[in-house]
């Protein structure tokens, strides 16, 4: 029979090796449902695409001024 002392060790190395490896495999990347503020992304995220549509059409406006 084995020692308890040595099982709990051999089951406690196997959860930090399971832990250890799911990290490695899914990362530290959030997805939306982590977010504290989903919203907030989504407003800068169409602001910052307005702002684009913005500068696009004053360039083709200067080129079309030259």
């Amino acid at each position: 029979m084995t020692d308890p002392n040595s099982r709990v060790v051999v089951q406690a190395h196997a959860l930090r090796k399971a832990t250890a490896l799911a990290a490695l495999l899914h990362g530290s990347r959030r997805g939306p449902r982590d977010l504290k503020h989903p919203y907030a992304v989504l407003v800068v995220s169409l602001l910052l695409g307005a702002l684009l549509v913005g500068v696009v059409w004053a360039v083709d406006l200067v080129r079309g001024l030259l």
